[in-house]
């Protein structure tokens, strides 16, 4: 470093000295005016300070030169490095090539010594677990060995008990030549046997036959004597004898009170019809209801809400007999609004011309109507065990007589509207309404 530095001295000494040297010679030419080569005084000058500059540089580069062998080795030997340098480079690379090769290769052997290593522990496992399957052999075959000799004394004594069999089956040989015997027997007997079970089976067709006749002779009296006592029936089994509108949210003793004076109205009824009471009897009313069925109703009638008793005949009941009734108990509830359609139904307008297929459509939409108020739970009217409302025959006849006139153009659909809002109570009062095309071609009720 310090080399450097006082060469770089040097350098500027030399060549301020030789720039010095070199202007104190041209001051002098030019001031003696001298020439050289036959030049002017003036150029001569300006040559002698050009030949000063290049003795400078000269001098400058003949300096660096002499004490700097990096600078020498510039100048002379600039080539020859430079064709050692891409040769050093070509090298390196060849070297770094080698090298990579060198990774690869190491990277496979390493793997092969990894796959290598697994085999091996495999192959350990694999040999670990025949060692102890060829224990598991050894152990089964141990065992079987025991078992052979086992099965050896078995089959021994199974020879012995051979023996015994075969005495066993002659024994048993001699017994079934015996039980043949006593089967050719029993065979016998069974012929005989199912000889007279056929004789009994006749002698069984003839009694079921008699005992039809008689069933039939016993049915025929049977209806005779209803027959006979047809017009003394007062209320019949399942008919409605009576319901009523009860108010719910009341206490047992009210609704007892109003239970008991729904049963004298129906006392009243009842006899008006014929029912009477029969003294001796464990009811002393003309209507006679179970104590537990009664307590079962009122129980019902103290709920919330307003309820619809209805009592029916348990029985059928004759005139001057007292009717014995059971009863239901069920919320009192708008089924069907005042305008809505309970039942519909299509005909075809060819029935229009035929008064019996037409009243038959509209007495199934009356049947159908009926059923859809059954279902909601509408009770039956009194005096009915099937009648849910009713509907005037004149207003039936009208409108069956306004579609006759009607002309056979079309299918006609059969509505049955809620005349007005109809509860559980009932009864189910109907419009009935025929529409062709859109059109109201009939209205009855």
């Amino acid at each position: 470093m310090i080399a450097g530095f006082l060469l770089i001295l040097a350098v500027l000494v030399v060549g301020g000295a030789i720039a010095y040297g070199g202007d104190h010679v041209a001051t002098k030419i030019g001031r003696k005016k001298l020439s050289l080569f036959n030049l002017r005084p003036k150029d001569t000058a300006k040559l002698v300070a050009v030949f000063t500059g290049v003795m400078a540089a000269a001098a400058s580069m003949a300096l660096v030169t002499l004490f700097s062998e990096r600078v020498r080795v510039v100048l002379f030997e600039y080539d020859t490095i430079q064709a050692r340098l891409n040769s050093a480079s070509k090298q390196k690379e060849a070297a770094e090539k080698e090298l990579q090769a060198a990774q690869v290769q190491r990277a496979e052997v390493h793997e092969k010594l990894q796959a290598a290593l697994t085999e091996r522990r495999q192959t350990e496992t694999r040999l670990t677990r025949l060692r102890g399957l060829l224990s598991q052999v050894l152990v089964q075959q141990a065992q079987n060995e025991r078992k052979l000799a086992e099965s050896q004394r078995l089959l021994t004594s199974l020879e012995g008990q051979k023996q015994v069999l075969r005495r066993d089956a002659l024994a048993l040989l001699q017994e079934t030549q015996a039980l043949r015997q006593e089967r050719r027997v029993l065979e016998a007997r069974l012929t005989r046997y199912r000889s007279d079970i056929a004789q009994l089976d006749r002698q069984k067709r003839q009694l079921q036959i008699a005992n039809i006749r008689l069933n039939n002779i016993a049915n025929d009296l049977e209806t005779k004597n209803i027959s006979l006592r047809s017009g003394d029936v007062v209320y019949r089994i399942g008919e409605i004898v009576g319901k009523a509108k009860i108010p719910g949210s009341r206490g047992m003793a009210e609704t007892q009170q109003i239970f008991n004076a729904f049963l004298s109205q129906l006392e009243q009824k009842a006899i008006s019809d014929g029912a009477r009471p029969v003294a001796g009897t464990r009811c002393r009313y003309a209507v006679c209801i179970t104590e537990k069925e009664a307590r079962a109703l009122v129980q019902k009638l103290t709920a919330p809400g307003e309820h619809v008793l209805q009592l029916r005949a348990v029985d059928s009941s004759l005139k001057d007999e007292p009717v014995w009734v059971a009863g239901d108990v069920r919320p009192n509830k708008v089924l069907f609004q005042e305008g809505q359609i309970v039942a519909t139904s299509e005909i075809d307008g060819s029935v229009l011309g035929e008064d019996d297929k037409l009243r038959a459509s509209l007495t199934q939409l009356f049947s159908d109507a009926r059923s859809q108020a059954l279902k909601l739970g509408i009770s039956l009217s009194p005096g009915s065990d099937k009648g849910v409302g009713e509907f005037s025959r004149v207003d039936l006849e009208q409108m069956i007589s306004e579609l006759k006139k009607q002309p056979s153009l079309g299918s006609i659909t059969l509505q049955a509207v809620a005349k007005k809002d109809v509860d559980t109570y009932g009864p189910l009062k109907l419009t009935l309404i025929a529409v062709q095309n859109g059109r109201i071609i009939s209205k009855a009720g």
